[in-house]
């Protein structure tokens, strides 16, 4: 989200991140109905997989589930890492405590700090759905209540207190008595501002509003009671996509509103391009530590760092949850050993598939920690790879009424008698969201400064599908040919919940 509030705006001058929030909310709606759709066809285990094996081919699902597997083991890795640099590190360096500064942006404090938050939303996980739900019952409300604070202090001070604070903050280092409007002179930026939507569309795909859907999507299935009827089902997607939306709009107002357009293209510029003024100015910081120095009430400031706490709090048991779930209906599928989704008893979770998914995040943590470089060919991977497994999600709500083999389950679906022109709903939303996934993965991938056009990323997400693809067929060579076991049979069922 710091590449839409930060860097967009110098890339794609006259932008606004909150606007083009609000249009990428509209567009992954359509994608969260298609979802949702499929969920109330089919509210099973596996989720995007059984959607696309079953409609479309399973080892192209097979294929796009593992690249998802994997680099979606690090995602709470990344999220620990944004609590602790736009939450942790600023609280710290506004209370002096110069010690825990110098820990948490160490290689060592960074790998110790997302281990340990990876282990502890291991054990949540561990200790069942309920454990699950009540964490997030308990985080949730603490992430509104520091997102108000943060929004309300914003507009109550308002601009002319971010400027007088940045200016105290920054006069000596740069030199100079107006340090504000220094960062603008130095930079190649428009001196005015008007709003273009043109340009706040095309910032549209840096901006992972949709990440609720296909990130949190696949982990809700059969968590949310009734989620096979169809209201239930739509409510559930579409408004984990908006409230998503609503916080991250919220906070990219309140930020824009006190810095100022200008200010932020100006800023943006200094980021993306390295340069020595931007080197003395935390980009991660920028956006939290300002406001704390501008408020300066200990209790305020504590909750204004709390808030990207809380939120990347909401996501650390995420991975768990997802991929689990994808295993399951692998494991159904005779595709991999059914070891590794037995459930424990007593709390009904999968400890060997969470297990898998803890040693996978704590891998990717030690890889990342150390060699930093890795960061921004990862991001590259993730941004491409998380949009490409709603594209096949889509293009199959293409056919998944008119397919031989799904046509009986969507005739009994309640989503079958919404039609248009006799056209169903899933297949219009299906056609307008693979229009909208081709052209935001063809932004991700032209976005400078964001890691997609690296080729390093689009390679490596070919070789973790190719691979997956020939572990595919290898599996089923191997079932039928040493036990006699046609797999094929699998993909005609849907795995219980």
């Amino acid at each position: 989200m710091l590449f839409g509030m930060l860097i967009a705006p110098y890339v794609f001058p006259y932008s606004n991140a909150t606007v083009a929030i609000v249009m990428s909310a509209m567009c992954w709606a359509v994608v969260a109905v298609v979802y949702g759709m499929f969920v109330s066809s089919m509210p099973r285990s596996g989720g995007d997989y059984i959607w696309m094996s079953r409609t479309l081919h399973p080892a192209g699902a097979y294929g796009l589930c593992w690249f998802q597997i994997i680099i979606f083991g690090a995602w709470t890795y990344f999220n620990t890492t944004a609590a602790a640099s736009i939450g942790v590190l600023p609280l710290a360096s506004f209370f002096g405590l110069k010690g825990v500064v110098a820990w948490i942006t160490s290689f060592q404090g960074v790998f110790l700090w997302a281990s340990f938050w990876i282990i502890a939303a291991y054990l949540v996980v561990v200790a069942g759905m309920k454990v699950v739900a009540w964490y997030q019952r308990i985080v949730f409300p603490l992430l509104l209540i520091a997102l108000a604070v943060y929004v309300i202090t914003a507009f109550w001070f308002g601009h002319d207190a971010f400027v007088a604070t940045f200016n105290s903050q920054f006069n000596s280092a740069f030199n100079t008595s107006n340090a504000y409007q220094f960062v603008i002179d130095q930079a190649p930026t428009p001196k005015t501002w008007h709003l273009d939507l043109w340009q706040c569309f095309l910032v549209v795909p840096v901006l992972p509003v949709g990440i609720a859907v296909a990130y949190g999507g696949p982990q809700i299935i059969g968590e949310v009671k009734g989620i096979g009827r169809l209201r239930t089902a739509l409510w559930t997607f579409v408004g984990t996509s908006f409230a998503q939306a609503i916080e991250a709009g919220l906070a990219t107002a309140a930020f824009f509103y006190l810095a100022g357009p200008v200010f932020i293209s100006a800023i943006g510029y200094q980021f993306a391009e390295g340069t020595a003024l931007g080197a003395q100015m935390s980009q991660s910081m920028f956006v939290t530590y300002i406001n704390m120095l501008m408020v300066k009430q200990p209790i305020l400031v504590l909750l204004i760092g709390l808030g990207p706490i809380f939120a990347n709090m909401m996501y650390y048991p995420y991975p768990y949850l997802m991929i689990s779930r994808y295993l399951f209906g692998m494991s159904f599928d005779r595709l991999l050993p059914t070891k590794i989704v037995e459930v424990e008893r007593r709390t009904r979770s999968p400890i060997y598939a969470v297990t898998f998914v803890l040693i996978l995040n704590l891998l990717w943590a030690f890889i990342i920690s150390y060699y930093s470089e890795y960061t921004v060919w990862y991001l590259g991977s993730a941004s491409i790879g998380y949009q490409f497994l709603p594209l096949g999600v889509v293009i199959a709500g293409l056919f998944f009424a008119y397919r031989a083999r799904t046509k009986s389950i969507w005739e009994v679906s309640p989503a079958s008698k919404y039609k248009l022109g006799g056209v169903p709903w899933i297949t219009i939303c299906s056609a307008i969201s693979v229009v909208f996934l081709v052209y935001s993965i063809w932004g991700t991938w032209t976005f400078p400064f964001y890691g997609g056009s690296d080729p390093r990323s689009l390679l490596s997400y070919l070789a973790v599908f190719i691979i997956a693809v020939i572990a595919f067929y290898y599996a089923a060579w191997y079932r039928k040919t040493k036990q006699g076991i046609p797999i094929s049979l699998a993909f005609t069922q849907v795995p219980p919940e």
